[in-house]
């Protein structure tokens, strides 16, 4: 009796130690803000650490180019507090936004930001110096070319040293529709 007890004892212990073991380790979402980077949505500079929050189609109703907008809601951190650390100063000086085309890899030019309405909290301190140790958020938009896919490359600003680059799907995005005329006017 005892040893058939002994062995239902093992057993049950091997069966508990077995269901407890975590093999499994998550996927690490967290980047080190003291290493110069770019993964994970995130680029980590010397002086600024910016984390992209969102990136969507804008369907700019206000337009009459044709042109859809590749848009970016982003948050950056200023690490030291340097009166030249703004959103939209770190994403100028750090991105760059390219797509392919029939004959070249065409560098995407900025379009027309919106800033009114469910915008205009993105929107409102993107040109401001953000304190040290604290965050800002800020949004920019791209005319795209066509529907092919956009790579997003980041650099470590005036030195140009690659530091990542991230593929977009434009065709998988959601589309967001904006017209700065419709929330002036119902206002």
């Amino acid at each position: 009796m005892k040893k058939v007890l002994f062995i239902l004892l093992s057993c049950f212990l091997v069966l508990v130690a077995c269901s407890n073991n975590n093999n499994n380790p998550k996927k690490s979402t967290s980047v080190d803000e003291n290493k110069v980077q770019f993964t994970n949505d995130t680029l980590v500079l010397d002086q600024a650490v910016l984390k992209i929050k969102d990136t969507f189609l804008v369907n700019d109703k206000d337009s009459d180019n044709g042109k859809k907008l590749l848009a970016f809601k982003y948050e950056v951190k200023s690490k030291d507090g340097d009166e030249q650390i703004t959103p939209m100063n770190v994403w100028i000086a750090s991105m760059e936004a390219v797509q392919d085309s029939e004959n070249t890899e065409s560098k995407l030019e900025v379009g027309p930001t919106p800033n009114t309405g469910k915008f205009e909290e993105w929107d409102k301190h993107n040109s401001d110096v953000i304190k040290k140790g604290k965050t800002a958020k800020g949004i920019i938009t791209y005319e795209l070319e066509n529907d092919k896919q956009v790579t997003l490359k980041a650099t470590k600003g005036t030195e140009g040293k690659k530091l990542g680059s991230k593929k977009i799907d434009v065709s998988k995005l959601k589309t967001v529709d904006y017209s700065a005329v419709e929330d002036i006017t119902n206002n």
